[in-house]
């Protein structure tokens, strides 16, 4: 089933019936939403309708200054579908897992899990140092950790909203982040703060791939293999 993609804050969204939206968070690992229910591909799950005792549809509205938020869609459902991203087009293609799916030679990616959350390996820079980050794309920002970001220059400070962490969060700005993943090089802006990064080690991650590695590739989520193709 095919959806369009909504970028609210860099987070992905999809419309519901009733014209309001759905956030798309793969760091996330429970879904919610304020009418107790999600309809998603045509399946109907019961969901909370707050989530960690203080996030509800309310709290991301004024947080996100979206009014039309009505929930948000975490890896208890994500889980039971291959999801396809693409933000090139705008588009989220969900396939059910009882269909064949075909990778048609893509890269693919082993993915390990911790509290339900994906976690990426990649190599940084040049190196064939492996480290874990969190795939988030409920992440406006990327971040790392510190001892990430030792080596790269501070250009200054960004503005960040976490669900956990407070809705006003000063993150300090690092340039020219280079990693790979498979074969593929990949450069961007990463930041820091010491509670995400507090947050990030309880994943057993040292950061945090968000917006800013999905904008560039259309990705997909296989929870059979526990794999992300790279298409």
């Amino acid at each position: 089933m095919q959806y369009t993609l909504t970028l609210i804050d860099n987070v992905p969204a999809i419309s519901t019936a009733n014209g309001k939206y759905l956030l798309i968070d793969t760091g996330s690992p429970s879904s919610f939403s304020e009418a107790g229910e999600i309809e998603i591909a045509k399946v109907k799950y019961p969901v909370p309708t707050i989530l960690y005792g203080k996030v509800t549809a309310a709290y991301l509205q004024n947080a996100m200054h979206h009014i039309n938020i009505t929930g948000l869609v975490g890896m208890d459902i994500i889980s039971k579908g291959f999801y396809e991203f693409d933000y090139t087009n705008l588009v989220l293609n969900i396939i059910s897992l009882d269909d064949e799916f075909v990778s048609n030679g893509s890269e693919q990616i082993d993915l390990s899990y911790a509290g339900g959350v994906p976690i990426l390996p990649l190599y940084l820079g040049s190196t064939s140092l492996v480290q874990k980050f969190i795939l988030d794309t409920g992440a406006k920002l990327s971040y790392a950790i510190p001892e990430i970001c030792g080596g790269l220059e501070n250009v200054g400070t960004d503005f960040d909203f976490n669900p956990l962490m407070g809705e006003s969060l000063q993150v300090n700005k690092y340039s020219d982040f280079v990693y790979k993943i498979g074969s593929k090089f990949i450069q961007h802006d990463i930041h820091e703060n010491a509670r995400v990064t507090s947050a990030v080690r309880q994943f057993g991650s040292v950061g945090i791939l968000g917006y800013h590695f999905m904008k560039d590739q259309k990705i997909v989520l296989n929870p059979i293999s526990r794999q992300l193709i790279i298409m």
